[in-house]
């Protein structure tokens, strides 16, 4: 009795890790670095953690970002040193869509781009996280991670309202016809 019901959680665990077989293993080389930049308290605090990045990675002050200095300012971060191909720049960059007619990323592109990465990295934490809890690998002890990943995911939601209500409350006082005071 004991045996069968064995063999058939093996195969249970067998199922489920062939069907989940790639969700865990999905990672991006800005990983460490999207580690960090999830630490912020609000949006306003990710605005100003992207630009302090943006700056760090400006190196010639130009104003915008080739894929040189990003290869080469994210390899010399300290404490997270980050390889990028060029092909995970002209992935993150859309093949190069966000990009200006230089090639390169001014600040406005530049946080559309972490901001998108920020968004792929939660779905990857959330789809390792789910993957975890179908296959049992996380027990009771393991209660905190789930409700930090929860507590990220609404973070990021909260984040995503905040740069919607600005960006929707711009077009409207734009676009009211000059009903109010100087601007």
């Amino acid at each position: 009795m004991v045996s069968v019901q064995k063999q058939r959680q093996v195969l249970l665990d067998s199922e489920l890790s062939s069907k989940y077989i790639t969700a865990s293993k999905l990672t991006s080389p800005l990983d460490p670095l999207l580690s960090r930049l999830a630490q912020f308290n609000s949006s306003s605090d990710l605005t100003q953690k992207i630009v302090d990045l943006f700056l760090l990675l400006d190196e010639n002050e130009s104003g915008s970002l080739s894929y040189e200095e990003i290869m080469m300012g994210l390899d010399n971060l300290e404490g997270c040193a980050i390889t990028l191909s060029l092909e995970d720049l002209d992935a993150i960059t859309e093949s190069k869509a966000l990009c200006n007619a230089n090639g390169e990323l001014d600040l406005q592109s530049f946080d559309r781009v972490i901001r998108n990465q920020l968004q792929l990295y939660v779905q990857r934490a959330l789809s390792a996280t789910i993957e975890k809890m179908e296959m049992r690998e996380i027990r009771n002890g393991s209660f905190e991670e789930q409700m930090c990943l929860i507590f990220f995911v609404l973070k990021m939601l909260v984040a995503n309202l905040d740069s919607h209500k600005g960006i929707m409350g711009g077009a409207v006082s734009g676009g009211n016809g000059g009903g109010g005071e100087g601007g």
